[in-house]
């Protein structure tokens, strides 16, 4: 075995200090990454005229910009739940069930890292209501 000489103790040295400064800035950037997520949930629940909860009613979510649509059923309790949605483009949520109207949302836009919670007061049978909301912000 072959004594070290300072000099390739120094080599060492500086290939251990670059290898461990390439894995902090790896993960700097992966976390980043992470924190620049742009995205938000939508949630909300679905009644009838009467105040009654409507389940298996048909919310569908879609971006108008991109084409994005999204299409959940709401469950027992009439909830629908929408999760990490882009925040990129405008949206229009519609819900609808037969034997009842529907009634669409239009004209949304929503914040990055957001909640927002849209309620649907389903209109009687066979009518149709279309909101437009110019600059809505939940």
């Amino acid at each position: 075995m072959k004594p070290m000489t300072l000099l390739m103790l120094g080599e060492r040295l500086a290939t251990v200090r670059h290898t461990v400064a390439a894995v902090v800035v790896t993960l700097a950037l992966a976390a980043s990454a992470d924190a620049q997520v742009s995205t938000f949930d939508l949630s909300g629940t679905v009644l009838d005229p009467s105040a009654a909860v409507v389940p298996g009613a048909s919310v569908t979510l879609k971006n108008t910009k991109t084409g994005l649509t999204r299409t959940e059923t709401t469950d027992e309790r009439g909830r629908y739940h929408f999760i990490a949605l882009p925040v990129v483009g405008e949206y229009s949520v519609a819900v609808e069930l037969s034997g009842f109207g529907s009634e669409e949302r239009a004209g949304l836009i929503f914040q990055a890292n957001s909640k927002p919670v849209i309620n649907f007061l389903s209109p009687l049978p066979h009518s149709c209501t279309r909101y437009r909301s110019p600059n809505y912000n939940p």
